[in-house]
Protein backbone atom coordinates (compact mmCIF):
# COMPACT_ATOMS: atom_id res chain seq x y z
CA UNK A 1 0.00 0.00 0.00
CA UNK A 2 1.69 3.41 -0.52
CA UNK A 3 0.59 6.81 1.13
CA UNK A 4 0.96 10.16 0.05
CA UNK A 5 2.24 11.06 3.36
CA UNK A 6 1.41 15.43 4.39
CA UNK A 7 3.62 15.66 7.36
CA UNK A 8 4.56 19.21 8.63
CA UNK A 9 8.06 17.94 9.28
CA UNK A 10 9.80 21.31 8.85
CA UNK A 11 7.38 23.59 10.62
CA UNK A 12 7.37 20.50 13.25
CA UNK A 13 10.48 20.31 13.82
CA UNK A 14 10.97 24.40 14.37
CA UNK A 15 7.53 24.72 16.24
CA UNK A 16 8.54 21.52 18.87
CA UNK A 17 11.82 22.95 19.55
CA UNK A 18 10.39 26.06 20.65
CA UNK A 19 7.12 24.35 22.69
CA UNK A 20 9.01 21.27 23.73
CA UNK A 21 9.81 22.61 26.80
CA UNK A 22 6.00 23.71 28.06
CA UNK A 23 5.06 20.41 27.14
CA UNK A 24 7.65 18.53 28.49
CA UNK A 25 6.33 14.84 29.77
CA UNK A 26 3.64 14.64 27.79
CA UNK A 27 2.33 12.70 24.77
CA UNK A 28 2.72 13.35 21.25
CA UNK A 29 -0.13 12.12 19.54
CA UNK A 30 -0.33 12.23 15.72
CA UNK A 31 -4.25 11.94 14.36
CA UNK A 32 -4.65 10.46 11.29
CA UNK A 33 -7.26 11.24 9.01
CA UNK A 34 -9.89 8.61 7.30
CA UNK A 35 -11.32 10.82 5.15
CA UNK A 36 -11.77 14.48 3.33
CA UNK A 37 -12.83 16.09 6.18
CA UNK A 38 -9.59 16.54 7.82
CA UNK A 39 -10.54 19.96 9.40
CA UNK A 40 -12.82 17.72 11.49
CA UNK A 41 -9.67 15.36 12.32
CA UNK A 42 -7.53 18.07 13.66
CA UNK A 43 -10.35 19.40 15.53
CA UNK A 44 -11.28 15.80 17.36
CA UNK A 45 -7.88 15.38 18.14
CA UNK A 46 -7.38 18.70 19.80
CA UNK A 47 -10.71 17.81 21.34
CA UNK A 48 -9.70 14.75 22.65
CA UNK A 49 -6.03 15.05 23.54
CA UNK A 50 -5.85 18.60 24.13
CA UNK A 51 -3.94 21.02 21.79
CA UNK A 52 -0.42 20.94 23.02
CA UNK A 53 -0.46 17.70 22.48
CA UNK A 54 -1.31 16.89 19.05
CA UNK A 55 1.87 17.28 17.01
CA UNK A 56 0.34 16.86 13.21
CA UNK A 57 -1.62 15.34 11.09
CA UNK A 58 -1.05 12.46 8.91
CA UNK A 59 -3.38 12.22 5.23
CA UNK A 60 -3.97 9.45 3.12
CA UNK A 61 -3.05 9.13 -0.52
CA UNK A 62 -4.78 10.95 -2.56
CA UNK A 63 -6.68 13.25 -0.17
CA UNK A 64 -5.47 16.84 -0.20
CA UNK A 65 -5.42 19.61 2.26
CA UNK A 66 -8.32 21.86 2.25
CA UNK A 67 -8.42 25.55 3.08
CA UNK A 68 -10.19 24.77 6.78
CA UNK A 69 -7.34 21.96 7.19
CA UNK A 70 -4.74 24.05 6.50
CA UNK A 71 -5.91 26.81 9.02
CA UNK A 72 -7.06 24.58 11.52
CA UNK A 73 -3.01 23.34 11.72
CA UNK A 74 -2.21 27.12 11.51
CA UNK A 75 -4.47 28.92 13.65
CA UNK A 76 -5.18 26.13 16.25
CA UNK A 77 -2.25 23.92 16.26
CA UNK A 78 0.31 26.65 15.78
CA UNK A 79 2.14 24.46 13.46
CA UNK A 80 2.91 25.88 9.85
CA UNK A 81 1.28 23.67 6.68
CA UNK A 82 4.97 22.32 5.27
CA UNK A 83 4.35 18.98 3.56
CA UNK A 84 6.64 16.12 3.03
CA UNK A 85 5.22 13.51 0.14
CA UNK A 86 6.33 9.94 0.38
CA UNK A 87 5.44 7.53 -2.01
CA UNK A 88 6.46 4.29 -0.19
CA UNK A 89 5.14 1.15 1.64
CA UNK A 90 3.69 1.01 4.91
CA UNK A 91 7.35 0.20 6.13
CA UNK A 92 9.26 2.96 4.39
CA UNK A 93 7.08 5.33 5.25
CA UNK A 94 7.54 3.91 9.15
CA UNK A 95 11.18 4.24 8.44
CA UNK A 96 11.10 8.01 6.91
CA UNK A 97 9.25 9.01 10.06
CA UNK A 98 12.03 7.14 13.00
CA UNK A 99 14.36 9.44 10.96
CA UNK A 100 12.72 12.38 10.74
CA UNK A 101 11.81 11.66 14.56
CA UNK A 102 14.82 11.37 15.39
CA UNK A 103 15.84 14.54 13.91
CA UNK A 104 13.45 16.47 15.63
CA UNK A 105 14.47 15.07 18.76
CA UNK A 106 18.18 15.83 17.79
CA UNK A 107 17.72 19.35 17.09
CA UNK A 108 15.39 20.28 20.34
CA UNK A 109 16.99 22.59 22.88
CA UNK A 110 16.44 19.78 25.52
CA UNK A 111 19.24 17.56 25.83
CA UNK A 112 18.93 13.43 25.09
CA UNK A 113 14.89 14.28 24.61
CA UNK A 114 13.27 11.01 23.78
CA UNK A 115 10.23 11.22 21.11
CA UNK A 116 8.57 8.42 20.27
CA UNK A 117 5.24 8.35 17.34
CA UNK A 118 2.61 5.76 17.13
CA UNK A 119 1.37 5.14 13.79
CA UNK A 120 -2.30 3.65 12.92
CA UNK A 121 -2.72 2.98 8.76
CA UNK A 122 -6.44 3.33 8.18
CA UNK A 123 -8.26 2.02 5.50
CA UNK A 124 -10.85 2.06 7.18
CA UNK A 125 -12.45 5.39 6.15
CA UNK A 126 -15.55 4.47 8.64
CA UNK A 127 -13.72 4.10 11.85
CA UNK A 128 -14.58 6.57 14.60
CA UNK A 129 -11.39 9.05 15.06
CA UNK A 130 -11.49 8.16 18.60
CA UNK A 131 -11.04 4.58 17.57
CA UNK A 132 -8.03 5.83 15.40
CA UNK A 133 -6.34 7.62 17.92
CA UNK A 134 -6.34 5.08 20.26
CA UNK A 135 -4.81 2.60 18.02
CA UNK A 136 -2.20 4.94 17.38
CA UNK A 137 -1.87 5.04 20.94
CA UNK A 138 -1.49 1.34 21.60
CA UNK A 139 1.16 1.40 18.86
CA UNK A 140 3.06 4.09 21.07
CA UNK A 141 2.86 1.94 24.24
CA UNK A 142 4.00 -0.99 22.48
CA UNK A 143 7.74 0.73 22.47
CA UNK A 144 7.72 3.25 25.17
CA UNK A 145 10.50 1.34 27.33
CA UNK A 146 12.49 0.06 23.71
CA UNK A 147 15.21 2.95 23.39
CA UNK A 148 15.92 1.68 20.21
CA UNK A 149 12.96 2.75 18.29
CA UNK A 150 11.00 5.52 17.96
CA UNK A 151 8.49 4.57 15.99
CA UNK A 152 5.53 1.88 16.00
CA UNK A 153 3.10 1.12 13.90
CA UNK A 154 -0.66 -0.50 14.67
CA UNK A 155 -0.20 -3.95 13.28
CA UNK A 156 -1.60 -7.93 13.90
CA UNK A 157 0.54 -8.61 17.16
CA UNK A 158 -0.47 -5.51 18.73
CA UNK A 159 -3.95 -6.10 17.67
CA UNK A 160 -4.01 -9.76 19.27
CA UNK A 161 -2.20 -8.97 22.59
CA UNK A 162 -5.58 -6.35 22.85
CA UNK A 163 -8.19 -9.32 22.31
CA UNK A 164 -5.96 -11.54 24.51
CA UNK A 165 -6.34 -8.66 27.10
CA UNK A 166 -10.10 -8.21 26.66
CA UNK A 167 -10.24 -11.55 27.52
CA UNK A 168 -8.83 -11.64 30.30
CA UNK A 169 -10.21 -8.90 31.57
CA UNK A 170 -13.70 -10.09 31.27
CA UNK A 171 -13.18 -13.48 32.01
CA UNK A 172 -11.62 -12.13 35.91
CA UNK A 173 -14.84 -12.44 37.66
CA UNK A 174 -15.75 -15.61 36.51
CA UNK A 175 -12.02 -16.75 37.25
CA UNK A 176 -12.21 -15.53 40.77
CA UNK A 177 -15.66 -17.64 41.10
CA UNK A 178 -13.99 -20.67 39.49
CA UNK A 179 -11.11 -20.66 41.36
CA UNK A 180 -9.04 -20.59 38.68
CA UNK A 181 -6.48 -18.00 40.61
CA UNK A 182 -4.28 -20.03 42.66
CA UNK A 183 -1.77 -18.82 45.68
CA UNK A 184 1.71 -20.82 45.25
CA UNK A 185 4.42 -20.28 47.88
CA UNK A 186 8.39 -20.05 47.77
CA UNK A 187 10.50 -20.99 50.71
CA UNK A 188 13.26 -18.29 51.98
CA UNK A 189 15.85 -19.77 54.03
CA UNK A 190 17.68 -19.15 57.07
CA UNK A 191 21.39 -18.46 55.03
CA UNK A 192 23.48 -20.03 58.08
CA UNK A 193 20.61 -23.14 59.39
CA UNK A 194 19.65 -23.35 55.94
CA UNK A 195 16.02 -24.09 57.52
CA UNK A 196 12.77 -23.05 56.09
CA UNK A 197 11.77 -19.51 58.09
CA UNK A 198 9.09 -18.07 55.51
CA UNK A 199 7.58 -18.14 52.53
CA UNK A 200 6.35 -16.00 49.73
CA UNK A 201 2.92 -16.04 48.56
CA UNK A 202 2.80 -15.86 44.73
CA UNK A 203 -0.41 -16.31 42.35
CA UNK A 204 -0.78 -18.07 39.23
CA UNK A 205 -3.93 -18.65 36.90
CA UNK A 206 -4.44 -21.85 35.77
CA UNK A 207 -7.78 -22.03 33.61
CA UNK A 208 -10.43 -24.51 33.58
CA UNK A 209 -9.24 -25.83 29.90
CA UNK A 210 -6.08 -26.12 31.98
CA UNK A 211 -4.11 -23.75 30.36
CA UNK A 212 -1.46 -21.54 32.46
CA UNK A 213 -1.45 -17.78 31.55
CA UNK A 214 1.73 -15.76 32.88
CA UNK A 215 1.67 -13.67 36.19
CA UNK A 216 3.80 -11.11 33.29
CA UNK A 217 0.96 -11.08 31.29
CA UNK A 218 -1.88 -10.75 33.71
CA UNK A 219 -0.72 -8.66 36.60
CA UNK A 220 0.73 -5.66 34.52
CA UNK A 221 -3.01 -5.48 33.12
CA UNK A 222 -4.95 -5.47 36.21
CA UNK A 223 -2.72 -2.91 37.45
CA UNK A 224 -3.37 -0.89 35.01
CA UNK A 225 -7.05 -1.32 35.14
CA UNK A 226 -7.38 -1.49 38.82
CA UNK A 227 -8.51 -5.29 38.94
CA UNK A 228 -5.15 -5.87 41.03
CA UNK A 229 -7.17 -4.58 44.05
CA UNK A 230 -9.21 -7.24 44.43
CA UNK A 231 -7.08 -10.14 43.41
CA UNK A 232 -4.25 -8.69 46.17
CA UNK A 233 -7.08 -9.63 48.73
CA UNK A 234 -8.06 -12.50 47.49
CA UNK A 235 -3.91 -13.65 48.08
CA UNK A 236 -3.79 -11.84 51.18
CA UNK A 237 -7.14 -13.82 52.50
CA UNK A 238 -5.71 -16.97 51.12
CA UNK A 239 -2.53 -16.50 53.46
CA UNK A 240 -4.65 -15.82 56.24
CA UNK A 241 -6.51 -19.15 55.79
CA UNK A 242 -3.47 -20.96 55.51
CA UNK A 243 -1.52 -19.59 58.19
CA UNK A 244 -4.74 -20.38 60.56
CA UNK A 245 -4.44 -24.07 59.18
CA UNK A 246 -1.04 -23.76 60.15
CA UNK A 247 -1.61 -22.50 63.88
CA UNK A 248 -4.06 -25.03 64.22
CA UNK A 249 -2.04 -27.92 63.16
CA UNK A 250 1.05 -26.66 64.85
CA UNK A 251 0.79 -24.09 67.42
CA UNK A 252 2.57 -21.72 65.67
CA UNK A 253 3.24 -19.88 62.31
CA UNK A 254 5.86 -18.72 60.09
CA UNK A 255 5.77 -15.59 58.09
CA UNK A 256 4.46 -15.54 54.82
CA UNK A 257 4.55 -12.58 52.85
CA UNK A 258 2.12 -11.23 50.41
CA UNK A 259 2.74 -8.43 47.59
CA UNK A 260 0.83 -4.99 47.73
CA UNK A 261 0.21 -2.90 44.40
CA UNK A 262 0.45 0.96 44.50
CA UNK A 263 -3.36 0.46 43.74
CA UNK A 264 -4.25 -1.76 46.68
CA UNK A 265 -2.27 0.99 48.91
CA UNK A 266 -4.00 3.81 47.84
CA UNK A 267 -7.35 2.32 47.78
CA UNK A 268 -9.41 4.13 50.58
CA UNK A 269 -9.29 1.85 53.33
CA UNK A 270 -7.51 -0.82 52.13
CA UNK A 271 -5.22 -0.74 54.77
CA UNK A 272 -7.89 -1.07 57.69
CA UNK A 273 -9.27 -3.75 55.51
CA UNK A 274 -6.45 -5.80 55.89
CA UNK A 275 -5.97 -5.54 59.20
CA UNK A 276 -9.59 -6.16 60.01
CA UNK A 277 -9.15 -9.82 58.00
CA UNK A 278 -5.88 -10.48 60.11
CA UNK A 279 -8.52 -9.94 63.12
CA UNK A 280 -11.24 -12.06 61.85
CA UNK A 281 -8.79 -15.16 61.51
CA UNK A 282 -7.69 -14.46 65.20
CA UNK A 283 -4.26 -14.06 63.77
CA UNK A 284 -1.33 -11.25 64.75
CA UNK A 285 -0.09 -8.79 61.49
CA UNK A 286 3.21 -9.69 62.15
CA UNK A 287 2.44 -13.01 60.14
CA UNK A 288 1.49 -11.72 57.22
CA UNK A 289 4.64 -9.18 55.96
CA UNK A 290 3.54 -6.64 53.30
CA UNK A 291 5.75 -6.50 50.24
CA UNK A 292 6.30 -2.89 48.56
CA UNK A 293 7.79 -2.81 45.08
CA UNK A 294 10.31 0.05 45.48
CA UNK A 295 9.38 2.70 43.12
CA UNK A 296 10.18 6.74 41.69
CA UNK A 297 11.35 8.11 45.41
CA UNK A 298 8.59 10.16 45.20
CA UNK A 299 6.38 7.94 44.96
CA UNK A 300 7.22 6.03 47.69
CA UNK A 301 7.57 9.14 50.08
CA UNK A 302 3.73 9.72 49.19
CA UNK A 303 3.12 6.58 50.92
CA UNK A 304 5.30 7.30 53.84
CA UNK A 305 2.19 8.27 56.28
CA UNK A 306 0.26 4.58 55.02
CA UNK A 307 3.45 2.62 55.59
CA UNK A 308 3.74 4.24 59.09
CA UNK A 309 0.03 2.78 59.50
CA UNK A 310 0.48 -0.37 58.56
CA UNK A 311 3.67 -0.45 60.91
CA UNK A 312 1.46 0.80 63.67
CA UNK A 313 -1.06 -2.07 63.14
CA UNK A 314 1.65 -4.66 63.10
CA UNK A 315 2.32 -5.37 59.59
CA UNK A 316 5.97 -6.09 59.00
CA UNK A 317 7.16 -4.25 55.37
CA UNK A 318 9.91 -5.79 53.05
CA UNK A 319 11.06 -3.61 50.24
CA UNK A 320 10.43 -5.85 47.50
CA UNK A 321 13.18 -5.65 44.15
CA UNK A 322 16.15 -3.61 45.78
CA UNK A 323 18.35 -2.96 42.82
CA UNK A 324 15.96 -3.45 40.32
CA UNK A 325 16.05 -0.35 37.93
CA UNK A 326 15.17 2.59 40.08
CA UNK A 327 16.92 2.49 43.71
CA UNK A 328 16.76 4.98 46.15
CA UNK A 329 19.01 5.46 49.78
CA UNK A 330 16.61 7.88 50.33
CA UNK A 331 13.62 5.58 50.32
CA UNK A 332 15.36 3.38 53.40
CA UNK A 333 15.46 6.46 55.14
CA UNK A 334 12.34 7.63 54.49
CA UNK A 335 10.29 4.77 55.02
CA UNK A 336 10.13 1.82 58.05
CA UNK A 337 11.28 -1.23 55.93
CA UNK A 338 11.80 -4.08 58.58
CA UNK A 339 13.84 -6.40 55.11
CA UNK A 340 15.15 -5.75 52.54
CA UNK A 341 14.65 -7.59 49.28
CA UNK A 342 17.83 -7.65 47.03
CA UNK A 343 16.49 -8.34 43.64
CA UNK A 344 17.99 -11.07 41.54
CA UNK A 345 19.75 -8.43 38.71
CA UNK A 346 22.00 -7.43 41.69
CA UNK A 347 22.92 -11.47 43.21
CA UNK A 348 23.51 -11.91 39.16
CA UNK A 349 27.08 -10.09 39.77
CA UNK A 350 28.10 -12.33 42.24
CA UNK A 351 31.58 -13.61 41.36
CA UNK A 352 32.75 -10.16 40.07
CA UNK A 353 34.73 -7.78 41.85
CA UNK A 354 32.58 -5.07 41.64
CA UNK A 355 29.22 -6.62 41.99
CA UNK A 356 30.68 -7.98 45.14
CA UNK A 357 31.21 -4.87 46.94
CA UNK A 358 28.25 -3.49 46.27
CA UNK A 359 26.68 -6.15 47.35
CA UNK A 360 29.03 -6.29 51.08
CA UNK A 361 28.12 -2.42 51.27
CA UNK A 362 24.24 -2.31 50.80
CA UNK A 363 24.44 -5.71 53.28
CA UNK A 364 26.52 -3.73 55.48
CA UNK A 365 24.29 0.03 55.06
CA UNK A 366 20.93 -2.09 55.81
CA UNK A 367 21.62 -4.04 59.35
CA UNK A 368 23.49 -0.75 60.65
CA UNK A 369 19.47 0.68 60.03
CA UNK A 370 18.07 -2.37 61.80
CA UNK A 371 17.13 -4.48 58.43
CA UNK A 372 17.16 -7.98 57.38
CA UNK A 373 18.57 -9.12 54.31
CA UNK A 374 16.87 -11.30 51.85
CA UNK A 375 18.77 -12.06 48.48
CA UNK A 376 16.29 -12.96 45.74
CA UNK A 377 16.69 -15.65 42.69
CA UNK A 378 19.52 -17.10 44.22
CA UNK A 379 20.83 -20.13 42.00
CA UNK A 380 23.91 -21.49 42.91
CA UNK A 381 26.01 -22.83 45.55
CA UNK A 382 28.49 -19.68 44.55
CA UNK A 383 26.14 -17.35 45.20
CA UNK A 384 25.02 -19.11 48.53
CA UNK A 385 28.56 -18.96 50.31
CA UNK A 386 29.05 -15.55 49.32
CA UNK A 387 25.93 -14.53 50.68
CA UNK A 388 26.99 -16.19 54.23
CA UNK A 389 30.32 -14.51 54.02
CA UNK A 390 29.22 -10.77 53.29
CA UNK A 391 26.36 -11.32 56.42
CA UNK A 392 22.78 -12.18 53.96
CA UNK A 393 20.57 -13.31 56.32
CA UNK A 394 17.47 -14.92 54.42
CA UNK A 395 17.54 -16.52 50.82
CA UNK A 396 14.72 -17.04 48.21
CA UNK A 397 15.29 -18.72 45.07
CA UNK A 398 15.49 -21.82 42.77
CA UNK A 399 18.94 -23.34 44.75
CA UNK A 400 16.59 -24.14 47.71
CA UNK A 401 13.49 -24.46 46.68
CA UNK A 402 11.00 -23.00 43.54
CA UNK A 403 7.34 -22.24 44.10
CA UNK A 404 5.43 -24.77 45.34
CA UNK A 405 1.56 -25.43 45.60
CA UNK A 406 0.03 -24.89 48.49
CA UNK A 407 0.00 -28.86 49.53
CA UNK A 408 3.37 -29.35 48.64
CA UNK A 409 4.29 -26.63 50.59
CA UNK A 410 1.98 -27.62 53.35
CA UNK A 411 3.80 -31.29 53.78
CA UNK A 412 7.05 -29.18 53.55
CA UNK A 413 6.08 -27.43 56.63
CA UNK A 414 5.12 -30.49 58.25
CA UNK A 415 8.18 -32.11 57.69
CA UNK A 416 10.33 -29.60 58.84
CA UNK A 417 8.24 -29.12 62.37
CA UNK A 418 8.82 -33.15 62.66
CA UNK A 419 12.21 -32.57 62.45
CA UNK A 420 12.60 -30.59 65.65
CA UNK A 421 15.82 -28.62 65.65
CA UNK A 422 15.11 -25.23 67.71
CA UNK A 423 12.03 -24.27 64.96
CA UNK A 424 10.46 -21.79 67.44
CA UNK A 425 13.90 -20.00 68.21
CA UNK A 426 14.04 -19.66 63.85
CA UNK A 427 10.37 -18.83 64.02
CA UNK A 428 10.36 -15.80 66.62
CA UNK A 429 14.29 -14.80 64.44
CA UNK A 430 12.16 -14.57 61.10
CA UNK A 431 8.85 -12.69 62.89
CA UNK A 432 11.84 -10.42 64.41
CA UNK A 433 10.06 -11.21 68.03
Amino acid sequence: MEFNVQLQLAGLLEWMAQQMTACRGKTAVIGISGGKDSSTVAALAVAAYGRENVMGVLMPDGVQPDIDYSQALVETLRIPHVTLNIHDAVQGVVAELEKAIRGIAKAAPIRNLLLKCGVYCCENASLPVSVICNRAFLALNSIKDDMNHAVARFDDPINQRICRERDMEARFEDALQNQEFVVWYQPKFDVRTERMVGAEALVRWRKQDGTVVSPGEFIPLFERDGLIIRLDEFVFRSVCRIQKKLLAQFGSVFPISVNLSQNSLHYPGMIERYARIVAEEELEAKCVPIELTESAEQQMIQIKDLAQKMVELGFPLHMDDFGAGYSSLGNLNALPFHVLKLDKSLVDYIGNYRGNQVLQHIISLAHSLGMDILAEGVETQEQVQFLREVGCDYIQGYYYSKPLPEQTFLDNVARWHESGDDCGLQIKRALRV
